[in-house]
């Protein structure tokens, strides 16, 4: 019985004592962005989580390029909670398959947080991929004080075969998307951005990522970023 009085606490405080200490987590292992056109800027909501039972502190972001960026609203997160960062790449001139892996460090034992970010960045799009996105950016910007809320996107195949399509990330803050599911072989497939009031209102970049599948049957990403500046007379 003595013995039992001892192991008891014993017990509980291995049980406890791992989620005792702060624990950083992000949701997404890595972020894909796919074939980019160069000289874009690229963005993806990840999500940090503080699993432990102590708050997260966030002492050290290491991005090992200025091409990337890892804005934090704070440094601090309670226990059970989260933060949404807004991770982004700027693809400059580099070419081919490119990876980073930025380092977030934390409190608690050995907490170094890897975020890989991939892409593929291809200077002319047009002569180099199956297929590509006219014009590379989706530019929905206001002219003037009339507001257009709808914007078409246009995907272009150069190749023999109906190429399907799928919507893998979007982040719908300022406008739904309409998303085409394929595009006929040597053809064009085309999709709408309708902005909501607060995006009419609003300056903004986004990215749209979506998956396709090549002629050879292989899984590949593309990025298009969008983008919303105001140019009003008054």
């Amino acid at each position: 019985m003595l013995i039992l009085r001892f192991l008891i606490p014993l017990i509980l405080m291995l049980t406890i004592s791992p989620l005792a200490e702060p624990i950083l987590t992000v949701a997404t292992d890595s972020i894909d962005f796919g074939r980019v056109p160069q000289n874009s800027y690229l963005y993806r909501k990840v999500i940090f989580r503080s699993e432990g039972t102590d708050p997260v502190r966030i002492t050290r972001v290491d991005k090992f390029c200025e091409c990337i960026q890892i804005p934090l609203d704070t440094n601090v997160i309670p226990p059970g909670d989260s933060l949404i960062v807004n991770v982004s790449l700027f693809t400059s001139t580099f070419g081919g398959r490119r990876e980073w892996q930025p380092h977030i460090y934390a409190t608690g034992k050995n907490q170094i947080l890897r975020l890989p970010i991939k892409a593929f960045i291809i200077p002319e799009v047009e002569k180099q991929a199956d297929i590509f996105v006219f014009p590379h950016t989706l530019n929905v910007s206001q002219y003037g004080d009339k507001a257009i809320n709808k914007f078409p996107i246009r995907i272009i195949n150069k190749t023999g075969e109906n190429i399907p399509l799928k919507l893998i990330y979007n982040d719908d803050e300022f406008y739904a998307l309409d998303f085409p599911v394929f595009i006929p072989p040597r053809d064009t497939a085309e999709g709408s951005i309708f902005l909501n009031d607060r995006g009419i209102a609003s300056e903004f970049e986004k990215t749209i990522i979506f998956e396709y599948i090549n002629p050879k049957n292989e899984k590949e990403k593309y990025s298009i970023p969008v983008k919303r500046k105001l140019f009003r007379s008054k």
